[in-house]
């Protein structure tokens, strides 16, 4: 099942700068990795330094093996 349905993954959407959207995308085929990937691990370090920062509960990672 992939992620888009399956019921333990939820969209996550916002909107960045132009050039940064572009390198992001670039980087991420450069390491053949996709989007939801580089993203997901890029919430979960934001999340681990607002844990250290304020003792907020850290949610655990969800195993993309599906």
């Amino acid at each position: 099942m992939d992620r888009r349905r399956s019921p333990g993954f939820r969209q996550v959407c916002g909107h960045v700068p132009d050039q940064q959207y572009r390198t992001f995308k670039s980087v991420c085929a450069e390491q053949d990795i996709t989007v939801a990937e580089a993203l997901e691990e890029a919430i979960t370090l934001w999340l681990e330094r607002q844990q250290d920062k304020q003792c907020i509960p850290l949610v655990n990672k969800v195993s993309s093996a599906a």
